[in-house]
């Protein structure tokens, strides 16, 4: 949730089109690294990937009510 929100802000100031140069990309053997300048990569789309990539790794947060109780909240719903 965070991270879409950041990657939001981010295309705000950037223009999400522009295209990214200096990128590269693994060869087919993986030994080596070859350039990446002619797949059309768009900072709106790294930053899409970015925020999905850091999304499905989510695992919730917990927090400590007043009353002492714990209440974990997960991307299934929240259990105390």
């Amino acid at each position: 949730m965070i991270a879409g929100a950041c990657a939001t802000i981010l295309k705000a100031f950037f223009f999400e089109g522009a295209l990214v140069s200096g990128a590269v990309a693994p060869s087919d053997d993986g030994l080596s690294l070859t350039s990446a300048d002619g797949l059309g990569l768009t900072l709106g789309g790294e930053l899409n990937k970015l925020a999905g990539s850091v999304t499905e790794s989510f695992g919730g947060f917990q927090f400590t009510k007043f009353d002492g109780t714990r209440v974990l909240v997960t991307p299934q719903g929240s259990t105390s």
